[in-house]
């Protein structure tokens, strides 16, 4: 008779009262997760917006958080039917298949966002602007996304080596077939051996784009710390002087609202790249935690602890937070026009803000001049950088502003202080 995914030798009603709540919990997760990504794919994909690499990079992110969600939710049904586990109806083959497209992804996924950070890193950090990203280095992340996760799964299916896990019997990784065997020729699929060098293979590549986004993210946060501390104690010191001096003028205020707005820009940029960092670890820490377990505890101590609380809390936590990346992706995203939507009109519901954020609306601003837009007038996107007539900002405009901006800094100090 064939081990039971819990462990045990028979097959009863608490296999079923085990699984049903990861099954329910996962493909809830997985549903919530992909409309998530859906949204994102919808609203990125406007060719306004494609002009821009981080909404390329998001994406071919939320794509790939899609397809990743869609087979983690068919994952129990695809796991071999002998398996015992409620809804399997799959074989060998749907095993193989479904696990190999979940890992694939998991590894894209990983990559784009390591790239998305690189991306905030370059903008904050280093002043690129679009221009500055080469189609050469954009290919080359796609490329490197897709090319390395193809490089270690595609050998690991062929050797059959996706099989169900001691931990999920109904999930489809890397390991042996049947669950406990070890030597090859113990086993009908694959062996002990060949399963870890998979394993090998895969955790460090995870952990390495994992700590490039941390290490991105982080010099990202820190520089908007910076600038954002440094800028203040600028206007404090300016505020100070014009106030010694009398000096008050059109150019000045023109001046300080530019600085205000790269402050915001700054900060704005540190917040978008560490919710999306978070959004990443909170995801990917689980499949990870999952492969150290089954590469470190042998599979007869892994079915014999099977049924303990904490492993099966971990399950849970792995079907409630690794699917749904996308979801969190999706807040993330429509964060600061939902933000500038309750600014704008504080009488709107929640709903009736998403509704009109992922209808591509503008909500109604006042100019400079302090006056509402009339009616049939555009409202500018707050997001995208604007010039003084309200039309989306050139090169030049940008330049003709720092210009400005510069002369204005120097006008405002007294002679003997200019350096």
């Amino acid at each position: 008779m064939s081990q039971s995914p819990t462990g045990t030798d028979d097959y009863d009603d608490s296999t079923f009262a085990y699984y049903v709540p990861l099954i329910v919990l996962g493909t809830i997760t997985s549903t919530l997760s992909i409309l998530g990504s859906g949204c994102i794919v919808y609203m990125s994909s406007r060719p306004n917006q494609l002009r821009y690499i981080k909404q390329r990079l998001l994406l071919a992110l939320s794509i790939s958080d899609m397809l990743s969600s869609a087979f983690w939710m068919l994952m129990p049904y695809l796991a071999p039917k002998w398996v015992g586990t409620p809804g399997a109806v799959g074989n060998h083959a749907s095993c193989t298949a479904g696990g190999f497209f979940i890992l694939v992804f998991t590894k894209v996924s990983s990559t784009y966002n390591a790239y998305l950070s690189i991306c905030f890193l370059l903008i904050v950090r280093g002043n690129w602007k679009e221009h500055d990203f080469r189609k050469p280095l954009e290919i080359g992340a796609h490329v490197l996304a897709t090319t390395l996760p193809l490089i270690v799964d595609i050998p690991a299916a062929v050797t059959q080596s996706i099989n169900p896990t001691p931990l999920f019997a109904n999930l489809c990784m890397y390991g042996p077939y049947p669950l406990g065997c070890v030597e090859e020729d113990e086993c009908e699929r694959s062996s002990k051996a060949t399963s870890l060098i998979f394993v090998a293979a895969s955790v460090p590549l995870f952990w390495i784009w994992t700590i490039v986004g941390l290490i991105c993210t982080a010099i990202v946060w820190w520089t908007a710390r910076k600038t954002f501390r440094r800028n203040n104690q600028y206007n404090f010191e300016q505020s100070n002087i014009r106030q010694s001096i009398g000096q008050s003028s059109d150019r000045t205020s023109i001046a300080r609202s530019s600085e205000s707005n790269n402050d915001k820009m700054v900060r704005e940029m540190g917040t978008q790249a560490a919710l999306y960092e978070m959004a990443y670890l909170n995801s990917c820490i689980w499949p990870l935690l999952m492969m150290i377990l089954f590469g470190s505890i042998s599979d007869a101590e892994l079915a014999e602890r099977n049924l303990q609380p904490g492993f099966y809390i971990l399950k849970l936590l792995t079907m409630l937070f690794y699917p749904s990346q996308g979801a969190w992706n999706f807040f993330v995203y429509t964060r600061p026009k939902v933000l500038h939507w309750k600014k704008a009109q504080p009488d709107y519901s929640t709903q009736e803000i998403y509704r009109a954020v992922l209808s591509g609306k503008m909500p109604p601003s006042r100019s400079r001049s302090g006056r509402k837009p009339k009616s049939g007038e555009q409202a500018v996107d707050p997001n995208q950088p604007t010039n003084r007539n309200g039309e989306e900002s050139t090169e030049e405009d940008e330049e003709k502003t720092n210009r400005e901006v510069v002369e204005t800094r120097q006008s405002s100090v007294p002679i003997f202080l200019r350096s």
